[in-house]
């Protein structure tokens, strides 16, 4: 079944069943369906968006955003979601890059947007409060009530058309969006009913934010594929997740290792119901072990996942039917996802053998946004190069062993050093810097800078801090500053990053 239709089949089967559970209010598959009928009705007629243009999203987590996907998926458009966590000049490249027809958003993050020239000329605003903030902004509830239900809605739909743009960043440190079809979507979905014997009697929970891919591909839409019923929370909070837990008695749930850490860590952990969960599904980065037994000790399955956003994101994941997964593994391949692990040439290397790791198959992305050299570098005959080193077990299991990048994974956010590195050389007392993750107990890594100053600088960590504040997200702040008179340099003359990070724990 195409994409296009899951919600709209669930809706004929089940018209008064709960799709959506949000903030206190319950919608049917009947009215999200009709949600869907009417931002297409909107889109088509009102905003007159074609196959192709980009429509993005920069909010909190909401129904809105689902119900834009579905659309978009109808008339062949392509939906962009936007971290809004993003400093303005990150903002700026991404808008310049998908350059959106429409941006949907909170209105307090829209107002943020409308000054200094970031947005794209002719980009149309679209709140969805009550609150339009510019003259060219629109209010999304009186738009739905002068919209029609848009019926005819095979028009334009094609499975193999782009529908996500999701942006991730390189080792270029510039962010880079991959193009995910509807196909892609598709099988991805049924990794995911695969992985999470997912059914319609399922009741997802979902508080990773939308503008990750795990967010939104790992259950939730796949929820809506099978007439599962979905919870979104708008973003996260410990107190707030155990609580809807309890309460809601959700079956399935995603959450970083960070957040399993800080559930677990409230007062309240011990004596919880945690019983109506099947599974909570973990990943973004390696999950010690303590932290999975402090949730098994409830008797809850812990799945854990391994995938990027360029593959959707499931690509070896652990099972429900898994009587004990080997000590250390991600699980096997998906079951529509081919994994190898090549050498530095390329060539497949035994079980056993450590090497990188390479996916293929119809949840891969077709292409990055705007980026023909980034595609060629990541897309070899059809194999998505990961930058991530492992191996495989003797029964078909995965390790994860280590990056190749020198990306850091910061409380499930993938944070990219060379992004950070850019914006401090900009500092006119800067001659070189080096950023680079150190392990920590509650958020995983951290991130960590090595700072040359120009001769005579006076500058101090807070004078570094108060200059990064604004230009790079918050969570990607050095939480530790050491400045040295020159950085560590292979034979190659390359910054040592290995050194660089000896060099900070040893100041510690």
């Amino acid at each position: 079944m195409q994409l296009e239709h899951w919600v709209s089949h669930a809706a004929s089967r089940s018209p008064d069943k709960v799709a959506i559970h949000f903030q206190g209010s319950r919608i049917s598959y009947a009215q999200f369906d009709q949600l869907i009928d009417r931002l297409t009705w909107l889109l088509r007629y009102r905003f007159h968006v074609s196959a192709g243009e980009r429509v993005a999203h920069l909010a909190l987590n909401n129904p809105v955003f689902l119900a834009l996907i579905f659309a978009c998926a109808r008339i062949g458009a392509i939906v962009v979601p936007i971290n809004f966590r993003l400093a303005r000049p990150e903002l700026a490249f991404l808008f310049d890059d998908a350059r959106p027809t429409l941006l949907f958003g909170d209105s307090d993050l829209l107002t943020d947007c409308t000054g200094g020239g970031i947005l794209p000329s002719g980009c149309r605003l679209i709140s969805l409060d009550e609150s339009p903030v510019t003259a060219r902004c629109d209010s999304l509830s009186t738009l739905l009530e002068e919209s029609r239900r848009e019926q005819s809605r095979s028009e334009g739909s094609d499975p193999t058309a782009p529908l996500l743009v999701v942006y991730t960043s390189g080792t270029t440190g510039k962010p880079k969006g991959a193009v995910l079809d509807q196909n892609a979507l598709r099988w991805n979905a049924l990794n995911s009913q695969h992985m999470h014997s997912l059914s319609e009697s399922d009741h997802i929970l979902t508080v990773l934010p939308f503008f990750h891919v795990g967010g939104i591909n790992i259950q939730t839409l796949p929820g809506f594929h099978f007439g599962a019923t979905v919870t979104l929370l708008p973003t996260f909070s410990a107190e707030q997740v155990l609580e809807t837990i309890t309460t809601g008695r959700p079956t399935l749930t995603v959450l970083v290792p960070t957040q399993m850490r800080a559930l677990a860590e409230l007062a309240q952990w011990r004596e919880a119901d945690l019983t109506s969960l099947r599974a909570v599904t973990t990943g973004s980065t390696m999950v010690d072990r303590g932290l999975l037994e402090s949730w098994q000790a409830h008797d809850v399955k812990t799945l854990q996942v391994y995938g990027c956003t360029e593959s959707s994101p499931i690509a070896i994941h652990q099972c429900m039917d898994d009587t004990e997964s080997a000590l250390g593994s991600v699980g096997k391949a998906a079951r529509y996802c081919n994994v190898r692990i090549v050498d530095e040439t390329g060539v497949p290397v035994p079980p056993g053998s450590r090497g990188e790791i390479q996916l293929r198959g119809p949840n891969i992305l077709r292409y990055y946004w705007n980026n023909p050299d980034a595609t060629a570098a990541a897309l070899h005959d059809g194999w998505l190069s990961t930058g991530d080193i492992g191996y495989q077990g003797e029964a078909g299991e995965y390790y994860v062993v280590d990056r190749i990048k020198n990306m850091v994974i910061s409380g499930g956010e993938n944070i990219y050093p060379a992004e950070i590195e850019r914006t401090l050389l900009q500092h006119p007392d800067i001659e070189e810097a080096a950023v680079v993750g150190l392990p920590d107990p509650k958020w995983g890594e951290i991130v960590a800078a090595v700072i040359v100053t120009r001769s005579e600088s006076q500058l101090d960590t807070d004078n570094v801090r108060e200059y990064l504040d604004g230009k790079v997200g918050n969570y990607k702040l050095p939480r530790r500053i050491a400045f040295l008179s020159e950085l560590p340099r292979n034979a190659m003359g390359k910054t040592d990053y290995k050194a660089v990070r000896s060099s900070i724990i040893s100041r510690a």
